[in-house]
């Protein structure tokens, strides 16, 4: 019985130790260059002075479920930091973004290198607004066909996918 008590104790003291040290700030973390991005994994690899750290994940949950996720840019610097259960890294803050994400459900929105993506489902934005200027060309061809023209290509210059 003294084993299994000895046992049980130390697990508990281990325990204890850990929550303590996660209450009082002692999570690890590093301050890094980002040297790749693989969106496919969510995950990117960081340089932390000469030392690579690979597959440091994008999001905290990596499964079919995204919800938000930023992507640095390459050679940007991020903070990383250890996630408590495990010995993985996750990405907490980025000093550049290359591209943001929120997906909830079937929408999408996405901006990157300054145009934004609007989706819903196989239905997006960018898309359905040239549609429609397209359509209003059509029917009013003759009178302002080049203001049409401009709105369309301003708009063109703001939303992705059209």
């Amino acid at each position: 019985w003294r084993t299994i008590d000895d046992r049980k104790r130390k697990e508990q003291l281990r325990e204890g130790l850990r929550k303590l040290a996660w209450n009082v700030g002692l999570v690890q973390t590093k301050l890094g260059q980002v040297n790749d991005v693989d969106e496919d994994t969510m995950t990117c690899t960081v340089m932390d002075d000469d030392i690579e750290i690979n597959d440091v994940r994008l999001r905290n949950v990596l499964n079919e479920n995204e919800s938000i996720t930023v992507i640095p840019k390459v050679d940007s610097w991020v903070l990383i930091q250890r996630r408590e259960e495990d010995a993985d890294w996750m990405v907490v803050a980025v000093d550049e973004i290359d591209k943001y994400r929120i997906v909830c459900g079937a929408m999408l929105f996405e901006m990157k290198g300054g145009k934004f993506l609007v989706q819903s489902g196989t239905e997006n934005l960018g898309k359905c607004i040239d549609d429609l200027i397209t359509e209003i060309q059509a029917i009013y061809a003759p009178k302002n066909s080049a203001n049409i023209a401009d709105i369309q290509l301003r708009l063109k210059s703001i939303l992705s996918g059209s």
